[in-house]
């Protein structure tokens, strides 16, 4: 028996969007090869993770039990690519950002470009969602960091101003409003 990472990131993804053609596109896959994975997965396991009913899937007590399983094991093979490369001296690792719309649509992409450049061993995931989903994502630690239009209306949220280039890798519980993305710009 043998369990992949990759296995595990898909098993995640189906759990957080609750769909197999959501985490496809998530994953930028196939929904078979999702399928096909799941599968795998669970019969690698002796049962099934999930109730399946017509057209959604909902977590099982196996799955309930999984899922904080796989999470920490993700993170850890996660450090340990950032340790083995920043020891090269690279940046590297993965960052969660959630962004409101207007944000994510058509300031993001420039971001997520310019700091891929800068840092070419990180992944970038992004979730575009409205500001109070995108807060509560933050407060319960499911994404690295935020990016919103508008000062968050929580006061458990922190708002940073002047931020420099390498900021990105580090924050967490955190939104930023458009006045302050200049700064993380290169050059700027």
């Amino acid at each position: 028996m043998t369990i992949t990472l990759r296995q595990l990131e898909i098993f995640i993804a189906v759990v957080e969007e609750q769909q197999v053609t959501r985490a496809s596109e998530r994953l930028f896959l196939t929904q078979s090869a999702v399928s096909l994975a799941l599968s795998e997965l669970e019969n690698q396991l002796g049962g099934p993770l999930f109730d399946r009913d017509k057209r959604s899937l909902n977590l099982n007590d196996r799955g309930r039990y999984l899922l904080p399983l796989c999470r920490e094991t993700i993170s850890k093979a996660d450090n340990i690519y950032t340790l083995m490369n920043e020891k090269e001296g690279n940046i590297a690792g993965a960052l969660n950002i959630v962004a409101s719309s207007t944000i994510g649509n058509y300031v993001l992409p420039s971001l997520a470009s310019a700091f891929k450049t800068l840092y070419p061993y990180t992944y970038i995931s992004v979730k575009i969602l409205n500001t109070r989903l995108a807060e509560q994502l933050i407060i319960e630690r499911k994404v690295d960091l935020g990016l919103s239009r508008v000062k968050s209306a929580m006061s458990r949220l922190e708002l940073l101003h002047g931020l420099k280039t390498n900021w990105l890798l580090s924050l967490t519980r955190t939104m930023l409003c458009p006045h302050s993305i200049n700064s993380i710009l290169p050059g700027t």
